[in-house]
């Protein structure tokens, strides 16, 4: 499920939520992970998985982030809150 982010030593830019109560599920932590994938097989499969990945879910994930963005922006509604101090860092 986050093998685009172990493959490219990324942190997750996803928290994953279930759709059912119950859930099954293995996990593997990225040191195994990455010594799994030195194998030939492995090495030519994570190139395409990182393709399909870019192309069905980081793409449409940033096209959906700059079209939400655009609407934010022209919102007369929508008031700035850093003044205030939220969302700024100390």
């Amino acid at each position: 499920m986050n093998d685009f982010a172990i493959i490219h030593n990324k942190v997750s830019e996803f928290l994953y939520k279930p759709i059912t109560e119950k859930l099954e599920g293995l996990g593997l932590r990225r040191e195994v992970f990455r010594e799994l994938t030195q194998n030939k097989f492995w090495k030519r499969t994570l190139k395409l998985q990182s393709k399909v990945y870019i192309k069905k879910i980081q793409k449409p994930l940033m096209d959906h982030r700059e079209e939400m963005s655009k609407m934010f922006n022209n919102r007369i509604d929508y008031v700035d809150l850093s003044a205030f101090g939220v969302g700024v860092e100390a």
